[in-house]
């Protein structure tokens, strides 16, 4: 059961939705960005260390991986990043 944030409101469950909730996609998507900005290139297991606490509890690890790799390919298919190997780069022709 999920409660909603209004119900968490009165009931003060505020973290409890929080952690249910997670974040959302375009914040995760600004996060991956920022990590390539100051690294400069990273593997996805890079990419699941920093954002998997960080998605909703509601989604078991599996899950978790899973929409950590399509949002690389949604920002790869936009031309944001691209790959090198095994390594997630910035993209080269497409400003950040």
């Amino acid at each position: 059961m999920h409660i909603s944030s209004n119900v968490a409101k009165y009931t003060n469950q505020e973290d409890e939705y929080l952690k249910l909730k997670g974040i959302n996609d375009d914040y995760a998507k600004k996060m991956m960005i920022e990590y390539l900005k100051i690294t400069k290139k990273a593997k996805k297991a890079d990419f699941e260390k920093l954002l998997l606490d960080k998605l909703p509890n509601i989604l078991d690890e599996k899950q978790k991986k899973n929409k950590i790799k399509n949002i690389l390919q949604k920002l790869r298919l936009n031309g944001e990043i691209e790959t090198i190997g095994y390594d997630w780069i910035l993209s080269k022709t497409k400003k950040v």
